[in-house]
């Protein structure tokens, strides 16, 4: 809240929250960023999509380390996160949240990546398909939720 003049209607937050250590205390500042009623979105690293890249890729080294990593500088996420925990992260700040969309369900798992440009149409179609729906939603590479700062009942 340091560097802005007023309270703002909309945060985009998008492939940070995996880079942080402190994650609630950042959500906290982007809570109390927002005017009531303002929105949040929120892109992060999904560690059951890794979990899942892991063993299709089959790197059971990765897997049994525990996916960390053994480089630090790297291009891979510090901090994968895991979906309930975020959502408790975020209501606990005092959010609502309102959807919850997987990006990436199908895309990644491709074994031949040639396919991925071949029929981008087809699975960009199952991907909008099946984007909101359990159990392709925990299992994205990335998730993006949309949250909601409450309107103040005093206010209305």
């Amino acid at each position: 809240m340091q560097h802005l003049d007023k309270l703002v209607d909309l945060v985009l937050f998008h492939a940070v929250l995996e880079w942080v250590v402190e994650p609630q205390q950042v959500l906290a500042a982007l809570y109390d960023a927002l005017k009531p009623g303002g929105v949040l979105s929120l892109m992060f690293y999904n560690v059951n999509g890794l979990l899942m890249q892991t063993v299709v890729l089959g790197n059971f080294g990765y897997l049994q380390a525990g996916l960390s990593k053994r480089k630090k500088k790297t291009l891979s996420p510090d901090y994968q996160r895991d979906p309930q925990q975020v959502y408790a992260w975020l209501e606990a700040c005092g959010f609502n949240i309102e959807t919850k969309t997987s990006i990436r369900i199908f895309y990644d798992y491709l074994r031949d990546k040639t396919r991925q440009s071949e029929r981008f149409d087809e699975i960009l179609a199952l991907e909008k398909q099946h984007c909101r729906q359990e159990l392709f939603l925990s299992l994205g590479r990335y998730i993006d939720v949309t949250a909601r700062k409450p309107i103040q009942k005093d206010e209305l």
